[in-house]
């Protein structure tokens, strides 16, 4: 192979799961900070509200994911399991301050098994 061919040597397209994981993994980090702009005071409740609200609405509609590689993609950005659980919580925490109905998310008692926010 030529100096020139391996500068310009391309990556197989990505997969459409690939490409789902990735826009799910880019809506977490999305909702990460809206949720960690809100706890700072630097939005208000509404706004975080509607912005979440609106991820949420992104999160769901992505559809199947790699649930092994979204995990690994998050945790590379720093949303481990237990941050994840953070988020699952703040937003719940912010649908309370505005008067919404609390989602719930599988068990989330003590001694249970730690459910995932998301898919992973």
């Amino acid at each position: 192979m030529s100096f020139l061919s391996s500068m310009f040597q391309t990556q197989p397209p990505k997969t459409q799961m690939q490409l789902r994981d990735e826009h799910y993994v880019n809506e977490m980090l999305s909702l990460s900070k809206v949720l960690d702009e809100w706890k700072m005071g630097r939005s208000q409740k509404g706004e975080a509200l509607l912005n979440a609200d609106s991820i949420m609405s992104n999160i769901m509609a992505t559809g199947t994911v790699n649930g092994d590689n979204c995990k690994e993609m998050l945790e590379e950005k720093g949303l481990d399991d237990d941050r994840r659980v953070q988020l699952q919580r703040t937003y719940q925490e912010l649908k309370a301050a505005c008067g919404q109905k609390v989602p719930t998310y599988g068990a989330e008692g003590a001694g249970k098994r730690k459910e995932q926010f998301g898919c992973c």
